[in-house]
């Protein structure tokens, strides 16, 4: 009996495990470190370390590259302990430790990753284990103003500061106690003032009416989402200085979607996505405006299955997701990522093709993203 060689040609379609074994040739049943582009299968780029370990020898926890008022570029790298400029010298990447407030010796020390806003040419940071603060390009970090604490999630909308999931006041300080349902909305144009008056409009939301404690937030055009592992609130601008958000339970079920995995949840242009509780990745395109398609999952069947079991191996707040545009200088990957630690494996979903593969790094995971400027 001779064999016949049976030649399969793309263009390849991802990992699709949902059809019989062999009912399509040009999918794949699983595909570890190999990618899916263009209709092309191609190994992914290597993990190269573009920037060397920080100085105090602990994880990077954020990353952010913003034009301060004077028109220079900075770069900020936060770690659990320190913030440092990060500035190229003759070729050389040097770490510039930044000055913290008086009486704040580090950041905290928390495993968890760091919102970061950049709002009037300043960025603003918080992950809840220390104060809210910002650094606007000088050699200092500064508190941002009166806020009465830390947050775990910023955003900004209507030219208001948001923050979600409070610690009030911050952890260390006598009386110091979890607010995680407060929603603190900054004086509008004026990120530095946090306490309501009759003459701002600084004002402070309780969302313990309903729902899960809130774990992320996405302002999407005009309408910002605070979500909860099983729902959202959907927050937009009144116009009144008095009360400068309408608030409303915009979606909640149990079980239901929603952002389950706190740190998943990454903001791409009009769009968020984010990981149910059941493995599903989900694209969230917003609830108002001409575009607005609402849940669009991404991931059904058993590529879902495989997500929710890789997710049981970590803690839901040490997994992180994001979306980037490239995997590498010159490879063009519009992708949601997916890293999961302990296992150290990342799913990919390419937002072009709508190809999944997944890949793994001996010991290496995301802990912090960022496209990055160094001068």
């Amino acid at each position: 009996m001779t064999m016949k060689p049976l030649p399969i040609v793309g263009p390849w379609k991802g990992v699709i495990t949902d059809q019989p074994s062999g009912f399509d040739p040009a999918a794949w049943d699983t595909a570890r470190n190999f990618l899916f582009r263009k209709g092309r299968i191609q190994t992914r780029p290597a993990l190269v370390a573009y920037i060397p370990v920080p100085p105090d020898g602990r994880t990077i926890r954020g990353l952010y590259s913003f034009l301060d008022a004077a028109n220079n570029w900075h770069t900020l790298v936060l770690t659990e302990l320190t913030a440092y400029f990060l500035t190229n010298v003759a070729g050389t990447l040097v770490y510039n430790a930044l000055t913290l407030p008086s009486g704040i010796s580090d950041l905290g020390g928390s495993s968890t990753p760091f919102a970061i806003i950049e709002m009037q040419q300043k960025l603003f940071f918080s992950n809840g284990a220390q104060n809210l603060m910002y650094v606007d390009g000088s050699a200092n970090v500064y508190l941002a103003g009166n806020a009465p604490g830390g947050c775990k999630f910023l955003t900004e909308n209507s030219n208001h500061l948001i923050g979600v999931n409070w610690q009030i006041p911050s952890p260390g300080i006598t009386g110091s106690a979890a607010y995680p349902f407060f929603v603190q909305i900054s004086d509008a144009g004026n990120p530095l003032e946090w306490m309501p008056s009759l003459a701002n409009s600084a004002t402070v939301i309780n969302l313990i009416e309903n729902g899960g404690v809130p774990n992320g937030v996405t302002t999407l055009g005009s309408f910002t989402y605070v979500w909860r592992q099983f729902g959202a609130n959907v927050l937009w601008p009144t116009g009144q200085a008095s009360a400068p958000f309408y608030n409303d339970p915009f979606t909640w079920s149990n079980p239901g979607w929603g952002n389950f995995c706190p740190y998943t949840i990454a903001t791409w242009n009009n769009a968020a996505f984010m990981v149910t509780h059941n493995g599903e990745a989900l694209q969230f395109n917003g609830a108002g405006g001409p575009s607005a398609q609402g849940f669009v999952p991404l991931a059904e069947g058993k590529i879902k299955k495989q997500l929710a079991v890789d997710l049981k191996s970590a803690a839901g707040d040490q997994v992180f997701g994001f979306v980037t545009d490239q995997l590498g200088a010159g490879y063009d990957f519009q992708s949601y990522v997916i890293w999961i630690p302990g296992i150290n494996k990342a799913w990919v979903l390419n937002l072009t093709d709508m190809t999944w593969s997944w890949f793994q790094a001996q010991n290496q995971y995301a802990t912090a993203f960022g496209n990055i400027k160094v001068h």
